[in-house]
């Protein structure tokens, strides 16, 4: 019972990874950039003894995967550089609208856009090689 119990939860996380919404990525502003990040260094264990699930409702069953798991508000706040209330308000926010996964992992939608804005950050930090005027032949002396 316990190992079915461990596939319909895994079922049914898929199932939420499968049906992604993408628009929840348009929520991602700078100040939920560090939670984002720390979510994936939050150490998530699922429960050793899964609960029944509740109803074949969509919203029913999406509690029911975050009622399964555990891990320390206090890591992810910490993780976060913040306070564990203003941890626990981003993480229901985060939660809630589907941009992070019980297992540890982002929305692939949500994802993406953050390694978008990390490739974007090195590029403008990346020191601009010479231009092309600085070869023209009146800035090459000797010639």
């Amino acid at each position: 019972m316990a190992k079915e119990r461990k596939n319909v939860y895994q079922r049914e996380l898929d199932w939420f990874k499968a049906n992604e919404i993408p628009e929840c990525a348009l929520l991602v502003d700078n100040t939920l950039l560090r939670f984002l990040v720390a979510w994936k260094r939050v150490v998530l264990l699922r429960k050793r003894r899964l609960t029944g699930l509740p109803s074949r409702d969509k919203a029913a069953i999406w509690r029911w995967l975050w009622q399964n798991v555990g891990f320390s508000m206090e890591d992810f706040a910490a993780l976060s550089g913040t306070s564990i209330r203003n941890a626990t308000e981003k993480f229901k926010m985060l939660s809630g609208n589907g941009m992070v996964y019980p297992d540890g992992t982002l929305n692939t939608y949500v994802d993406r856009l953050l390694k978008a804005r990390t490739v974007l950050l090195f590029q403008k930090s990346q020191p601009r090689g010479p231009r092309k005027e600085d070869y023209s032949p009146k800035s090459v002396k000797g010639h």
